[in-house]
């Protein structure tokens, strides 16, 4: 009887796993843009160094973005057999666009925060521990 209830609870542990991972939202510090009217504004917000995903009507291009200007996007296309290749891209052939900028500042504050938490609250505990042990 243990057994086919561990089963059963290893069982569902697998499978709400699968779930969970299926609905997950994209990382921290990735942008996905579906309005077209705020595709601009986030083409100029984008750095040298940030890592793009460009749609156009001719394909996905991938890659690090290199230079950009009021009418174009210069990207980085890392090649299999090494070095890059660089491309191209006009301003208003971008359908869709997908970035990560290249300082994952937000990254590391949200880490610090969870660290410097858990040692706030792993203190407040040790204290009220004691104190309630009485002398």
């Amino acid at each position: 009887m243990t057994k086919q209830l561990l089963s059963v609870a290893l069982s569902l542990t697998i499978l709400s796993q699968g779930v969970a991972r299926a609905d997950e939202a994209a990382p921290v510090g990735v942008t996905v843009l579906r309005d077209r009217s705020a595709l601009g504004a986030h083409i100029d917000a984008l750095e040298v160094g940030d890592r793009v995903v460009v749609a156009t009507d001719e394909g996905v291009v991938s890659g690090e973005l290199v230079e950009k200007d009021a009418d174009d996007l210069v990207i980085d296309q890392p090649l299999i057999q090494g070095g890059a290749d660089r491309i191209v891209i006009a301003r208003r052939g971008i359908q869709g666009l997908r970035y990560q900028q290249s300082s994952p500042h937000q990254t590391r504050v949200e880490g610090t925060t969870l660290i410097v938490v858990a040692v706030v609250v792993g203190t407040v505990y040790l204290v009220l521990r004691h104190l309630l042990s009485g002398p």
